[in-house]
């Protein structure tokens, strides 16, 4: 554990000792500003749960911008397989690297809370409901960074990485998507709305934390993770 955590303090360190960590935040700080505001003021809704199903599909753009450096960047300069002699092993560095940017995630989840006071003066918001929301984020932020990490082990290229996550990620959002299922034949339905990350969202901002869905998020993680270890096992094989 302490090795896991040392990695995600290397990894945090050098995040914000760039300007990338700073540009991101910022820009999410920033989407989320405009749309709030625009509901508020221009749609007359002073609610989260609009701005809540916003946040995973900006995510599809900024966390694989967050991602895409994590493995990629250190296969291009050569620095993994340094790594990978150190006394951490290979878990280690994965959920190091995870934590780092779950962090990072959560970060930008803080920066919603000026919505969220706004929405508790004007009305009077369900705190439950927008906990269990905000829960459902941080499991959307987990399963679109695991696979970020994973295909930026697989990628020496940092925008082809970063096109690659960006890509995947949109394709497994919409894919249970109300308006992608009107061109699919109501026979797929179940299984598209089944396999959308978008759809079993939905449920959660409402305010529902049905076990289903947590499972599902669970189970792509667990997933993309074993995928992960798998590809990194490859280069370590490949290496020696």
């Amino acid at each position: 554990m302490k090795q896991t955590l040392n990695i995600t303090k290397k990894e945090l360190r050098e995040y914000f000792s760039s300007p990338v960590a700073y540009i991101v935040i910022g820009v999410f700080a920033l989407m989320i500003g405009v749309y709030f505001s625009r509901n508020v003021f221009v749609d007359n809704q002073a609610n989260l749960r609009k701005l809540f199903e916003f946040i995973p599909l900006i995510w599809i753009i900024i966390i694989p911008a967050l991602t895409m450096r994590s493995f990629a960047e250190e296969l291009k300069n050569g620095t993994l397989e340094v790594l990978m002699t150190l006394p951490v092993t290979k878990l280690q560095i994965i959920f190091g690297k995870f934590l780092s940017n779950l962090v990072i995630a959560f970060f930008m989840l803080l920066t919603t809370l000026p919505a969220f006071i706004t929405v508790n003066y004007l009305g009077n918001p369900d705190i439950g409901q927008t906990a269990t929301a905000y829960l459902g984020l941080l499991l959307v932020a987990s399963v679109y960074i695991i696979i970020g990490l994973a295909i930026s082990l697989n990628s020496k290229n940092q925008i082809i990485a970063f096109i690659i996550s960006s890509f995947l990620l949109a394709i497994l959002y919409l894919v249970g998507e109300e308006d992608v299922l009107k061109v699919i034949p109501a026979r797929y339905h179940q299984i598209m709305e089944f396999i959308g990350l978008g759809a079993h969202f939905r449920s959660i901002a409402r305010g529902v934390l049905d076990s289903r869905d947590v499972l599902y998020y669970i189970s792509v993680m667990i997933l993309t993770f074993m995928i992960t270890l798998f590809s990194f096992n490859k280069i370590q094989n490949k290496g020696k």
